[in-house]
């Protein structure tokens, strides 16, 4: 506790000092677009709300150059204005004022300019719409592909302004920056000594250019380790539909016996834009596996809290599932509140789950065991077969936020409500085992409070009418709080409540270590429901050799519980602090390096450390 508490203090005082020197950790300029057009002027820029706009010190650097090196020049008020010419410019991976070698470039074939051009909702010809523009922007940007994406109106310096095109046409400038696709990716947890898990792939996520992505995928679990290739191709033939496959063999990490295999394979045209009216989807998924119950990388045995003494058996189980939907969606327009635009989704089509676990090794312990652990520990076989409807309404708007999930990059936020409900009907008419009514509904908001900051509040509902009973019910209830920057960095605050009622698939959900609750053993708490929160201070990015750096120190707080009221929970606390590391020529996503210790229990010394990628909630 003194180790933790004086760990504690000396990170405060870091802090602190960090507060008075604060210029050195300066945000990221948000240059709007009036303010490089007037810049480029020679004029004092006005300020602008405009959340699109908003540049990090890379992209504003990217813009730059392309300007001189194409001689264009930026148009000030480009909306209502003829598209003449589309300018696509897309830098190497590495730049020379970057920390690596230039020679790594050679060995990456950057995407090609006609791959961007069919991802973007417009053509030359039509009306500047900035709506339309910004949501290229955000159509282009695959966080698998480009590191960063601008687009900013220009016009070549050359062309007269009462000449050219029609006089009066604006041409597009869009800045892309490829990420290093061939390489071995990997993700990774670790909670103190103890490897959670390991993923790798060898991968090419850029395929000649073609943003196509080819891989052999690799997962290392506590009692498994699993490989298979996977293919993703987000323009089929050069065309709006999509088609992905992963598939992975499982294999036991002790005798390299085969245990099963599990994938799933889509096909289908997703609602690309806006624009678009019509949408399909066509998918399946398979398991045949040994699923089982792990706590601090040790297996569990049923029940967990047996008497000394008591029979017990492993928390395993052969579980097989096939599920294929397909569904159709037709998309409308409505208006909001200031004539903003307001999308209505209506859904139809049809859902097959066939589901069928068994008891491995049955007869090596008593019928009384085994039929408790069926009851309470597995999910119960089923088929269902039935039509579903659905109706989804969201709003279109964006912001641009710096330093919340990464560094350094601007983040495309939403803001404004999503609605989903959806109802199925089973019945053995449809090929049903019994006849239910299906329902689920998801609300979530998002808005601002004061200046930068971010509110969103998400609730969700799901259950099943069988029998004249609800089953298989689901409450869930997360609050996430984004703070303006405060000092050097922002606030994140966040809660999530979960509850299952008359669950038929005996689903338990684990917190500690990578769960949400640092300085604990990889999922140490088990139970039905959960509760956690987390109030974490996050440093904004500081440029270093063209990576970023962050810190953050964090307060975690949650449990596990079972039951049908609140009065299981136990709750557990742990204190940290940490690091984020994120390299853009790579990804998108830090590096976490988080170091905890609980306050309510003894831990190992001298305490925890997570080491993964993408932030900890």
């Amino acid at each position: 506790m003194f180790v933790t508490r004086a760990a504690l203090s000396i990170w405060i005082s870091v802090f602190l000092l960090l507060f008075d020197s604060s210029q050195v950790w300066a945000a990221p300029a948000a240059l709007t677009d009036a303010a490089l057009h007037s810049a480029a002027l020679g004029v004092l820029p006005a300020a602008s709300d405009s959340p699109t706009a908003r540049l990090s010190p890379l992209e504003r650097r990217l813009v730059e150059r392309a300007i001189a090196a194409y001689d264009l020049e930026l148009v000030r008020f480009p909306e209502g204005h003829v598209i003449g010419e589309i300018v696509v410019d897309n830098f190497d991976v590495f730049l020379d004022d970057d920390l690596f070698p230039l020679i790594f470039n050679w060995l990456h074939v950057t995407t090609s300019p006609d791959i961007v051009r069919r991802r973007l909702t417009f053509a030359p010809g039509e009306r500047f719409d900035r709506v339309t523009v910004d949501e290229s922007r955000r159509l282009v940007l695959d966080p698998m592909i480009f590191s960063t994406v601008v687009t900013v109106p220009v016009r070549r310096r050359d062309r007269s302004p009462n000449g050219g095109h029609d006089g009066d046409d604006v041409d597009l400038l869009v800045v892309t920056k490829d990420l290093w696709s061939l390489r071995f990716n990997t993700n990774f947890q670790t909670t103190g000594s103890h490897l959670d898990y390991f993923a790798a792939s060898l991968s090419e996520n850029n395929f000649l250019g073609l943003n196509k992505t080819v891989a052999l995928a690799f997962l290392l679990e506590p009692d498994v380790y699993s490989f298979g290739p996977t293919y993703l191709d987000s323009q089929v033939l050069g065309s709006r539909l999509t088609l992905e496959e992963r598939v992975k063999f499982s294999f036991n990490r002790d005798t390299s016996a085969f245990e099963g295999a599990y994938g799933s394979v889509s096909v289908g045209q997703p609602l690309y834009s806006v624009r678009n009216r019509w949408a399909w989807s066509l998918g399946a998924d398979f398991l045949h596996l040994i699923a089982r119950q792990h706590s601090a990388g040790q297996e569990l045995r049923y029940p967990f809290d047996a008497a000394e003494g008591e029979e017990t058996m492993p928390w395993e189980f052969r579980d097989r599932l096939l599920e294929v939907q397909g569904s159709v969606t037709r998309s409308v327009d409505g208006h909001g509140f200031g004539d903003a635009l307001i999308k209505h989704n209506f859904s139809w089509g049809w859902r097959v789950l066939v589901r069928d676990p068994t008891v491995i090794d049955a007869q090596r312990y008593s019928p009384e065991l085994v039929s408790e652990f069926q009851d309470m520990a597995m999910p119960s076989s089923h088929r269902q077969s039935y039509p579903f409807v659905s109706y989804h309404t969201y709003e279109p708007t964006y912001r641009t936020y710096f330093d919340v999930e990464t560094l350094g990059l601007g983040e495309d936020l939403r803001l404004g409500h999503d609605f989903v409900a959806t109802v199925g009907m089973g019945h053995p008419f449809t090929g049903s085992e019994t006849t239910f009514l299906a329902a689920s509904t998801q609300a979530t908001t998002a808005l601002r409070l004061a200046g930068d900051d971010r509110l969103s509040a998400v609730s969700l509902l799901r259950g099943r009418l069988e029998r004249g009973q609800w089953i298989d019910t689901v409450s869930s209830s997360i609050l996430r709080y984004v703070s303006p920057v405060l000092g050097i960095g922002r606030l994140h605050l966040a809660g999530i409540f979960e509850m299952r009622f008359d669950d038929s698939d005996n689903n338990y959900n684990s917190i500690g270590g990578d769960s949400g609750l640092r300085g604990y053993a990889s999922a140490q708490f088990y139970g039905k429901n959960v509760i956690r929160g987390n109030v974490e201070y996050r440093t904004q990015g500081l440029e270093l050799w063209s990576t970023w750096l962050g810190m953050n120190v964090f307060w975690d707080v949650g449990d596990a519980f079972d039951g049908e009221g609140v009065g299981g929970i136990g709750l557990h606390n742990g204190l940290g602090l940490g690091l984020r590391w994120l390299v853009p020529q790579l990804n998108r996503v830090v590096i976490r390096l988080d170091w905890a210790s609980p306050i309510d229990s003894p831990a190992p010394f001298p305490g925890r450390v997570n080491l993964g990628f993408e932030q900890a909630f």
